[in-house]
């Protein structure tokens, strides 16, 4: 018993005792620079422009659609292809943030270049979507010149 009680007082006073630094303790600590807290939780980041470069086909839509609203710079475009069959596309674009800042498009390419065949709200006109053989599978919709909605594709 007497062993026992004089390894667990060892033991105790090995704990006990000081524990030598590594070498790279002894230099001073770095300190660190404080981190600047926000207290306004009501404070907005600074606006980042966060809208990537147009190129390729969207540049030459967004030019394309510019034309039709050109107090925009076409820089403010945002134009992005929903669907597309061979040179035959539907897109949706915006051009500000607000109501009438953008719409539907219909395009045709026509010897390399982009014609907008349609743009804005609503259902398109049928003239335009026949005259540029816009696929019904691009929009099986559109209004006739009496303001009928007509069903595209189907064989009655």
């Amino acid at each position: 018993m007497r062993n026992l009680l004089l390894a667990v007082f060892a033991v105790s006073v090995t704990a006990c005792l000081p524990i030598e630094a590594p070498d790279n303790q002894d230099k001073e600590p770095s300190v660190k620079e404080p981190v600047p807290i926000n207290t306004n939780a009501n404070a907005v980041p600074p606006a980042q422009d966060t809208k990537p470069a147009l190129s390729g086909d969207q540049l030459l839509l967004a030019e394309a659609l510019q034309k039709q609203f050109p107090s925009h710079p076409v820089e403010n475009f945002e134009v992005n292809v929903l669907e597309r069959v061979d040179d035959r596309l539907v897109g949706n674009f915006t051009f500000c943030d607000g109501p009438g800042c953008g719409g539907v498009f219909f395009a045709a390419k026509i010897n390399g270049q982009w014609v907008i065949v349609e743009s804005g709200n609503g259902l398109p006109d049928c003239e335009p979507l026949e005259r540029y053989a816009i696929p019904s599978a691009i929009m099986d919709k559109c209004v006739d010149e009496d303001g009928e909605l007509i069903q595209r594709g189907k064989v009655i």
